[in-house]
């Protein structure tokens, strides 16, 4: 800056979350008040304190003008599928006028209008790059949400509130992120990002190369992927979590 060039050093509040909502229960003050007088505050102190940053880029997660963008997103998520075939995202209409035409068979090879419109939204649904799915997570009914798990005590307690937690299936929001994560991959050579980054996004997502290998137990059979399908003839066991549907 001294130098004459624009540095962007920006401020961002994020005052979603469990602190702002239990302080809301517990005083009775709407957390749209108490957050905006803690943000003034917190400016006042670094103005004070002589930190330069860019006013004019920031931003409150608690702002209409931000959060009716993350809704929007989250819309044209919901409402786009991922086709292989053409390795990209498209909408959901171009999905169902593929069943209606003909060009895409169903599931049971039945026609599309003899579909009943709950079956054929079943079917979309299972498109979808955001979907409902049933998952085991930390229920906590004094606080009324799902913890992570870094939120609960070892004695199975959230960290806040110091209440029971259970652990319970519950149907909630997730994204399809494995439908286009080698696109992921494929799309941070494109990035001019820190290789140090890219490298942190490479190992975040994962990508392992292997076989998936079915061991029969009675009339079921358990589905494992390992990378070292040579090493499966020295299987002596195997352990299924406590939420598998066996």
């Amino acid at each position: 800056r001294m130098n004459g060039r624009n540095v962007l050093h920006t401020m961002g509040f994020d005052a979603f979350g469990l602190p702002a909502e239990q302080y809301a229960v517990r005083t009775g003050q709407h957390p749209r008040k108490t957050t905006e007088e803690n943000i003034n505050r917190y400016l006042q102190q670094i103005r004070r304190l002589g930190l330069g940053h860019d006013e004019r880029r920031r931003i409150s997660t608690t702002d209409l003008s931000y959060y009716r963008w993350t809704q929007w997103i989250f819309l044209q998520i919901f409402n786009s599928w991922y086709d292989t075939e053409q390795d990209k995202a498209r909408p959901i209409s171009e999905l169902e006028a593929e069943y209606a035409q003909g060009k895409r068979s169903t599931p049971d090879g039945r026609g599309w209008c003899e579909l009943t419109r709950v079956e054929q939204r079943r079917i979309i649904d299972e498109h979808r790059l955001v979907y409902l799915a049933e998952t085991p997570v930390n229920w906590c009914p004094g606080l009324g949400t799902v913890l992570a798990n870094e939120e609960v005590t070892a004695d199975g307690r959230s960290e806040r509130g110091n209440f029971p937690v259970f652990r319970k299936n519950l149907r909630q929001w997730m994204m399809r992120i494995t439908a286009y994560s080698d696109r992921l991959l494929d799309d941070l050579d494109l990035l001019e990002w820190p290789e140090k980054v890219k490298t942190m996004q490479r190992n975040w997502i994962g990508r392992s190369s292997g076989a998936h290998i079915r061991f029969p137990v009675g009339d079921e059979a358990i589905e494992v992927f390992t990378t070292r399908p040579d090493t499966i003839f020295g299987a002596t066991y195997m352990v299924l979590a406590p939420e598998h549907d066996l």
